[in-house]
């Protein structure tokens, strides 16, 4: 298991959004866990959510097809 923070994820392609706060990867399970953090007032955490989500939706996409 590697968990790293503060670094750009590599890629083949350039994607804009490719640093999340912390990102935990497990090569034995084969799966990664993109993890950015904001602190929302209490009206907008479904609206941050959804902003994250869209924000690494490539990074994620990128991920899926190697099979992570």
């Amino acid at each position: 298991m590697t968990i790293l923070w503060n670094q750009q994820v590599k890629t083949d392609r350039t994607i804009c959004n490719n640093k999340p706060d912390i990102v935990i990867r497990d090569n034995e399970k084969r799966t990664c866990l993109l993890i950015d953090v904001a602190i929302p007032g209490d009206r907008h955490v479904i609206k941050k959510e959804a902003e994250k989500i869209l924000k690494y939706k490539d990074l994620t996409m990128k991920y899926s097809a190697c099979g992570m």
